[in-house]
């Protein structure tokens, strides 16, 4: 679940991360890597909402900060969007067949979705639905989202304290008066 955090002082940008292990296999049960008594817990994906919720709340007590988009696009605008992907050479590469086969889920994927941001948006790390049949709109809210973030952080440039602020002004001394 770590993978691609970020180092203290760096943002991260995860697309789906750790939220794939809930969608893709309650559309396409993909969890045939599991043991057995696992696949056929009851609780199974409760308890991977408790995962995540408990991941998340993890890292906001260590000093991250979660900001979760979700991108909500109807069925028409995808098909649009499928369409230019198809039309516009310049957008073929960004076309994949396997788009068709999510697009006669769209019903499952809808449902899973639903589940997924009612499951997981908590008062540490809530979920920011966004238009995304108005791209503008959702660049907005996403950016004024990441704003208030930033000023919530309040991020500062390191400095020297102790015995370090004393050897960088000998350095610096040493510096201006040309004897390193």
């Amino acid at each position: 679940m770590a993978k691609g955090l970020p180092k203290r002082g760096e943002v991260a940008i995860l697309n789906r991360s750790y939220y794939e292990d809930i969608i893709s296999p309650k559309i396409y049960d993909t969890l045939g890597h599991l043991p057995e008594e696992i696949r056929n817990d009851k609780d199974l994906w409760k308890k991977r909402y408790k995962h995540i919720n408990n991941f998340e709340e993890y890292l906001v007590e260590n000093g991250f900060k979660v900001v979760k988009f979700f991108f909500n696009v109807s069925k028409d605008e995808q098909r649009k969007r499928l369409l230019e992907r198809i039309e516009d050479p310049k957008q073929n590469s960004e076309f994949s067949f396997s788009d068709l086969e999510d697009r006669d889920n769209w019903d499952k994927y809808q449902v899973a979705f639903e589940e997924m941001l009612n499951n997981t948006s908590t008062e540490l790390a809530p979920w920011y639905v966004l238009p995304a049949d108005n791209p503008w709109l959702s660049r907005k809210i996403a950016t004024l989202a990441l704003i208030d973030t930033i000023e919530e952080i309040n991020p500062k440039y390191p400095t020297f304290t102790g015995e370090d602020k004393k050897k960088a002004e000998e350095i610096a001394k040493k510096l201006r008066n040309k004897e390193i």
